[in-house]
């Protein structure tokens, strides 16, 4: 299989679960929910801009992204 072939097919899934009912993400109610310790004028300014706007370095992105990865891993293995 060529790379373009495993990339075209890699589209075709994304979109084909995007399709799926409670595969799409609220971007606000997911931000507001990763960042529920902001200010709330730091939280509008994620909403607005993004988190690296405002003013979270890659490294404390970072650790977010681990722990909601590791969050997530954790509950989808439980489920099955």
């Amino acid at each position: 299989m060529s790379y373009q072939n495993t990339e075209f097919s890699l589209v075709n899934v994304i979109s084909t679960a995007a399709q799926i009912p409670g595969v799409k993400v609220n971007r606000a109610t997911f931000l507001c929910e990763i960042f529920e310790d902001a200010t709330p004028d730091r939280l509008q300014q994620i909403l607005k801009d993004g988190p690296v706007a405002a003013g979270y370095s890659k490294e404390a992105l970072r650790r977010i992204a681990r722990k909601l990865i590791n969050e997530r891993t954790l509950a989808s293995s439980g489920a099955s």
